[in-house]
């Protein structure tokens, strides 16, 4: 999630913890007038901090509780979500985190301003984890969001940051009023949480920014469970370590993306809009008129057209698309590609993936001064033009040296469930009891910082009797 789109996020349910908090202070004034009435008297800070606590909960519980249902998905393993973080190197799912740890800090800090009964810190630590575990258990049982340890660790985080940031507020007001406080030394004691935190996220930042190559999304985060799921494999495995290369690509600017989005639709006889969307890893570029549209990726400058065809064909074209082409020849698909100048080495392997999809695989082969190497995935559709390409074929300006593992040694962390299970393929893992390796080649992906980097692809049948197939990935560096 994006930074406007976090902001939007929360500014609708701020709306209405503001309307929830409007009421509470209307309520809280009444009953005010009522206990004066009465000789009683309730003081203003305690309405005014009502309010704001009321306003919060409504809003924590609507940040927390009104997202979209993933089924009931259980993630017990500590750091999980940290790992994943880390390995995708992307600073939505940073702030992600940080935001987690940032929802529960106003409960730590409203409780003991709130209650005396708060001033113990186990209280407060204890009410913020009972807080952090109800809301997961509401969110299993309703099917909302995803339930994790990390959340609750997080959550438990936030609130013993907000209580220290609470106990500097009570100790400046002790001060102010010449009362006898707890000491400034006990109050410092309650800031640890808070520096730890910050000062574990810098070092990994700066941890990081001091790697010679960046990380990689397909590296697991947490094991799958394999107990039962036999893994087996028909091709032959070898033991032995391997030398081969990482390749250094080039991580592409907002800029760069335009410039090639601007020759590339020139080429196609259109012209760059000015309508974009750029993202953390991609920007979307449209053409004029609007036939097409190109999803460029920062990291490598790989890339997605889909053609929309003519404006009197997209609603027909659209009803046919889903009829996928199936049985056309190399040579036809590659006619089919020299309009949209697309152009692949003659070394490029052909395959069929079925669905009406075709790929091209390209081994890294010398181009110029550079290497080549990846694939592109066609979808060709009626009236001879393509529908979707999406080309990941990277150029790279030099190469390094590396050892890798074996692949029988890569296979066997597919044994223990090292992997990152694929997008749309495995999904229900309770319905597998097979997987057998049919066939495993060396391919190249793009990590964090741009290099290409050797992993390992497993292709695998799913319940043989079945016959469905996925590719799996292990990195090939250890």
């Amino acid at each position: 999630m994006g930074l406007r789109e976090l902001f939007y996020f929360a500014l609708q349910y701020v709306k209405l913890g503001v309307i929830v908090g409007i009421l509470f202070f209307i309520g809280a004034v009444l009953y005010k007038r009522q206990q004066k009435r009465a000789g009683k008297d309730v003081p203003k800070i305690k309405i005014f901090l009502g309010t704001l606590f009321v306003m919060y909960i409504a809003f924590l519980f609507c940040a927390t509780l009104a997202r979209e249902g993933y089924g009931r998905v259980i993630k017990l393993q500590p750091f999980s979500s940290y790992i994943a973080a880390w390995n995708s190197a992307s600073a939505s799912e940073w702030r992600n985190l940080i935001v987690n740890i940032l929802l529960f800090t106003p409960l730590g800090f409203l409780l003991p301003l709130l209650s005396t009964r708060f001033h113990k810190w186990c209280h407060t630590y204890a009410a913020g984890f009972l807080m952090a575990v109800f809301i997961e258990g509401v969110q299993f049982v309703f099917q909302r969001g995803i339930v994790e340890f990390d959340d609750v660790l997080n959550n438990t985080l936030g609130v013993m940051i907000g209580y220290g940031f609470s106990r500097v507020v009570m100790q400046f007001g002790k001060y102010r009023n010449k009362e006898n406080g707890t000491g400034w030394g006990t109050v410092l004691l309650y800031q640890v949480p808070a520096v730890i935190v910050v000062c574990a996220y810098l070092g990994v930042f700066y941890y990081y920014s001091q790697l010679p190559m960046g990380t990689l999304s397909c590296q697991y985060s947490e094991k799958v469970s394999m107990s039962q799921i036999e893994v087996t494999s028909r091709c032959e495995l070898d033991p032995n370590e391997k030398e081969d290369y990482v390749y250094v690509s080039k991580i592409w600017s907002v800029e760069d993306c335009q410039s090639f989005a601007k020759d590339f639709f020139e080429k196609l006889g259109a012209a760059l809009s000015e309508r974009q969307n750029a993202y953390e890893n991609i920007v979307i570029l449209n053409s004029e008129p609007s036939r097409y549209i190109l999803q460029m990726a920062y990291r490598g400058g790989g890339y997605e057209l889909t053609d929309f065809g003519l404006e009197d064909e997209i609603e027909e074209e659209e009803m046919v698309v889903d009829e996928k082409i199936n049985g056309l020849s190399e040579e036809k698909v590659r006619e089919l590609l020299r309009p949209y100048c697309v152009e692949l080495p003659p070394s490029a392997v052909f395959s069929e993936l079925g669905d009406g999809e075709y790929r091209f695989e390209v081994e890294p082969v010398s181009e110029g001064e550079g290497w080549l190497c990846g694939e592109c995935i066609v979808v060709p559709t009626k009236k001879d033009r393509i529908w979707n390409i999406r080309n990941h074929i990277f150029g790279f300006s030099e190469r390094n040296g590396v050892t890798i593992c074996s692949e029988q040694e890569a296979f066997e962390c597919l044994e223990r469930g090292e992997f990152v299970v694929p997008e749309g393929e495995m999904q229900d893992l309770s319905e597998i009891s097979e997987i057998t390796v049919s066939h495993v080649k060396i391919a190249y992906e793009i990590d964090s910082k741009g290099f290409g980097q050797p992993v390992y692809v497993f292709r695998v049948v799913i319940n043989q009797n079945e016959g469905e197939t996925a590719e799996i990935k292990i990195p090939a560096i250890r």
